[in-house]
């Protein structure tokens, strides 16, 4: 898994490559791995964009950063 991007907008990526940066390299991840985060965070409540991207914001308070990174730890570790 990676995760790359500028701070708050960061897209996370199931691949052994070690940077995304064109769409060549896109199209090399585990997009059926990325489609299982992505219905795995939805059924937790957390929406992303489906391609792995995320969003971070100033509308964002701590618990809810909190409550992301618990869904997010709670999807992979079932597997998704």
């Amino acid at each position: 898994m990676l995760v790359d991007g500028p701070g708050p907008v960061f897209n996370i990526y199931f691949t052994e490559q070690t940077a995304v940066s064109s769409y060549r390299d896109f199209a090399r991840c585990d997009m059926a791995a990325m489609a299982r985060l992505h219905a795995a965070l939805l059924d937790r409540g957390v929406n992303i964009v489906g391609r792995g991207l995320f969003f971070l914001s100033a509308a964002h308070t701590e618990a809810d950063i909190d409550e992301t990174i618990a869904a997010v730890a709670g999807a992979l570790a079932a597997g998704a």
